[in-house]
């Protein structure tokens, strides 16, 4: 499994890696115990379950998972 950590989410711009989840966890806890999220406008609205929420991108598809990022206005039969 990868982590990539977000280090600001409000100034991150690009797009969730390919076989990653972007994930909101408690700072000072294990982002495999944290939230996983279907997008960036859910960012913020499960603040207020943790002290000290972190973003991250987690790679959790695969153990060997490498951060591919996709292209956001590809047409849906390129995928």
């Amino acid at each position: 499994m990868k982590m990539i950590p977000i280090n600001d989410i409000k100034a991150y711009e690009g797009s969730i890696p390919e076989k990653f989840d972007l994930v909101c966890y408690e700072a000072s806890g294990d982002p495999m115990d944290g939230m996983a999220l279907y997008g960036f406008d859910e960012v913020g609205d499960f603040d207020s379950y943790y002290i000290e929420p972190t973003y991250c991108f987690l790679g959790t598809y695969l153990d060997d998972a490498e951060p591919t990022y996709c292209h956001i206005n590809r047409p849906y039969g390129d995928i």
